[in-house]
Order: C-alpha cells, then sequence, then structure tokens
C-alpha cells in the first residue's frame, strides 16, 4: 500500500510537470509564431526600402551624370598609366635637353677659343670685316660678302673725293649654291618684321602643310617639345620629328624620330632669324657639340618656303 501510494503520489506529479511543460511548450510556439511574423515584416520593410534607396540612387546618378561611373572610373585609370608613361618620355626628353645644352656650350667655348688664337692680325683698312663667324652668327660667305662690300660702298661714300664713283658703282650680285652645305642665309627680309617672321615660324612648325608640300599632319605638344608628323607628298615617306622653339636665339630646331626606335637621331636642322639686317638662316648640325654638317636639302625649295613664310607675316603681321 505504501508504494502504491508513492507511486500515484509520483504519477501526479509527473502529469503534473507533464502539463506544466506543455504550458510552456504552448507558450514558446506562441512566441515563435509571433517573431516570425515580426521578422516578416521587417523583411518586408527592408525590402521596400532597399527598393525605395535604389531608386532614389538612379535618379541622383541620373541627374548628377554619374551613369557611366563605373566606366569613368576604369577610363581615370587608364589615362592615369597614360600619363605615367609620358611623364617617362618627359623625363628622357628633359635629360637629353640638359645634355644638349651642356654639350653645345662646351662645343662654343671651344671654337671661340681657336678663333681667339687663329684670328689673324689684319691691318686697319677695313680687311677685318672679312672675319666671319659661319656658327655662331649663322650666315653663309656669299651673304657676308654681300655686307663687306655695302660697308666698303658707304665707307667709300664718305670721302668727298670718291663719291661720285661710289654713286655710279653698280650693286653687287651674288649666286648662291644648290643646296644648303654647311649653312645658308637669306637676303635680307623688308616686306615683314622680325616678330612677324617669327610668329610666322611658330605657326609653320604646327601648320607645315601651309608652307610645303606635306599631307596627313599631327602635332602634340609635349614637355619640351612639338612632336609633329606628316607625309611627305612628292615621296609618300612620313616623317616623325621633334621641334624644339628657341625664344632667346630666334631657333626652331627639329629632330628627325627614327621609326623603329622611337628616339631622336643625333642630328638637328635649325632655322634662325637673324637681325640687322633682317634674315633667315638654314643649317644642319649635331646635337651633342653643335658642329655643322653638309645639308643636302636645296636651296629652291629653301627659298620658295622662305617667301610663303613672308608672305604670311607680312599679311597677318
Amino acid at each position: 500500500t505504501a508504494k502504491l501510494d508513492q507511486a500515484t503520489s509520483k504519477s501526479a506529479r509527473l502529469k503534473d510537470e507533464v502539463h506544466g511543460l506543455e504550458s510552456e511548450l504552448a507558450t514558446f510556439t506562441e512566441i515563435q509564431t509571433e517573431m516570425d511574423k515580426f521578422r516578416r515584416e521587417i523583411r518586408a520593410e527592408l525590402d521596400k526600402a532597399r527598393d525605395e534607396l535604389e531608386q532614389a540612387l538612379g535618379k541622383l546618378r541620373e541627374n548628377l551624370g554619374l551613369a557611366g561611373f563605373e566606366a569613368s572610373i576604369s577610363e581615370l585609370g587608364n589615362k592615369f598609366k597614360a600619363a605615367e608613361e609620358q611623364m617617362e618620355v618627359y623625363k628622357e626628353e628633359l635629360k637629353t635637353a640638359q645634355a644638349d645644352c651642356a654639350a653645345t656650350k662646351a662645343a662654343k667655348q671651344q671654337r671661340q677659343q681657336q678663333q681667339q688664337q687663329q684670328q689673324p692680325q689684319l691691318q686697319n683698312d677695313g680687311a677685318h670685316e672679312l672675319d666671319i663667324n659661319v656658327d655662331d652668327g649663322m650666315v653663309d660667305g656669299l651673304v657676308a660678302m654681300q655686307k663687306v662690300a655695302n660697308r666698303a660702298a658707304t665707307k667709300a661714300a664718305k670721302q668727298p673725293q670718291q663719291q661720285q664713283q661710289q654713286q655710279q658703282q653698280q650693286p653687287l650680285t651674288l649666286h648662291g649654291p644648290a643646296s644648303v652645305g654647311r649653312g645658308w642665309t637669306s637676303p635680307a627680309v623688308t616686306a615683314c618684321s622680325s616678330d612677324g617672321l617669327w610668329t610666322a615660324m611658330c605657326y609653320n612648325a604646327r601648320n607645315p602643310q601651309k608652307f610645303m608640300d606635306v599631307s596627313n599632319v599631327t602635332v602634340d605638344d609635349r614637355l619640351f617639345s612639338i612632336a609633329r608628323g606628316m607625309t611627305i607628298n612628292p615621296t609618300g615617306k612620313r616623317v616623325e620629328e621633334h621641334i624644339y622653339v628657341n625664344e632667346r636665339t630666334r631657333e626652331m630646331i627639329y629632330r628627325i624620330v627614327d621609326a623603329s626606335t622611337k628616339k631622336e637621331t643625333g642630328d638637328e636642322r635649325v632655322m634662325a632669324v637673324l637681325d640687322s639686317p633682317l634674315r633667315v638662316a638654314f643649317f644642319h648640325r649635331h646635337k651633342s657639340n653643335g658642329d655643322r654638317t653638309h645639308w643636302q636639302a636645296p636651296v629652291d625649295t629653301v627659298q620658295t618656303m622662305i617667301q610663303k613664310l613672308i608672305d604670311y607675316a607680312s599679311k597677318n603681321h
């Protein structure tokens, strides 16, 4: 009987515990149901907010022109890479320009020393006028002889006893060479000013088709030079070159670029403005030491281009 009472009592406790567990389970189920409902509502609100945000961002991109924002970032990256590569080219050009400047200065000092050592002691009869510095003065012997003749005529005109003879004297006519050679200088220019002629030369650097028989011209401004490409129409040859503008010396310096290596060759062609009287000089020289070399360019072609430059300068400046 005692054991039965204990079992009955234990059974009653278990029933109570089961009842309590069932009650708790029902409560948990109700809570779970409420939480699931709450999560669904929150998810719906989030989805709605996301849609509204995407719509707002789309309108913002459209209004600010940012539809291709990702593509623009990629394009900027490519441009930055190209700029870095171009900077390396500029660094090489700067090194070349510095080396050329130092070499030219040293060569000029050497020539001046040689001229001082070799200059003859002439009499005071005007013969010293024949001492012509071709490299530094950028004039050739023929034009210099014309200059000497003019000075001699002026000096003779000051002498009363020879004044009549000088008035009857015919002007000296000199004939130039067939090619530029080691240097050629134009006759005196009177149709335009020095500044106008220099401006025309600068214009020619960017617009060679207006002064020469060329086509397919491309021009790109670099840090220290102008990169120019053009096709020579009579031969069909493509020429690439770098042009350096020296405002101080009034020189336009042209350096050919090798098509395979994309580097400048060792020589340069020079077109310079000279004053007193106004002229244009052409010559070819080594860029490392400034020594002149023979240039096969026909003088007739050079004269034609000079005349076009003078005509442009007289009409526009």
